[in-house]
């Protein structure tokens, strides 16, 4: 990686920073249960780094009316902020990493994420994280969802960087089809929730963060 042209690095933050992916999948199956819908395997690869509105409409659009999509959702945000413990685990390597980073103070630090904005805020305070980013960018500053690029468009925008000039790091094939369509080509996915195989538009792919060594 040319090192000395990334000014910025900007994180996702389910599959990433937390290990959460699996938790939400499971939550909301059982939510669906309630409405006569089952979530299967392959749903769960459909849902990687998309918002649940969107993915309930592109799955279950004539099973479920706005109105009860916009319940479910609204369900699953009650939840999670009354049990932020219960929204996954923190993935400690990633940890380091961010805390290295920002010690080093050579990259301006930033998350792109479709999760509401109180929850990813309650999480980083928790982990001791909230105050290593220069720019927080959640599903409340953007009306689409990756793999549209808007998320990682409004980041640089307030990073003030190009995206020559900016890394991605996710663990979802929409998440990488965001960056790379917001002009970001220096992405790094991460093995936490999905196969190397469907993570091949990534330029570097490891299982942990920590073994990109020129960070």
């Amino acid at each position: 990686m040319p090192v000395h042209k990334i000014k910025a690095i900007i994180f996702d933050f389910d599959g990433v920073i937390m290990n959460s992916e699996r938790k939400k999948f499971d939550q909301l199956k059982r939510i669906l249960r309630g409405d006569g819908v089952h979530l299967r395997k392959s749903h769960f690869r459909k849902m990687l780094g998309k918002k649940t509105e969107r993915f309930l409409k592109e799955c279950f659009r004539d099973r479920l009316s706005q109105k009860r999509i916009s319940e479910i959702i609204a369900q699953r945000r009650d939840a999670l902020r009354k049990h932020p413990s219960e929204y996954g685990t923190m993935i400690a390597d990633t940890k380091k990493v961010i805390l290295r980073l920002k010690s080093d103070k050579k990259y301006s630090l930033a998350i792109a994420t479709g999760t509401e904005k109180r929850i990813v805020t309650v999480l980083l305070k928790r982990m001791k994280l909230h105050d290593a980013f220069k720019v927080i960018i959640t599903g409340n500053d953007v009306k689409e969802s990756k793999p549209n690029p808007a998320v990682y468009e409004e980041a640089l925008k307030r990073l003030k960087v190009k995206p020559a000039n900016a890394a991605v790091v996710e663990d979802s094939p929409a998440g990488i089809r965001a960056a790379n369509s917001a002009g970001i080509k220096e992405t790094v996915a991460l093995t936490t929730t999905q196969s190397r195989a469907s993570l091949s538009r990534a330029k570097h792919i490891f299982m942990y963060l920590s073994q990109m060594k020129n960070w």
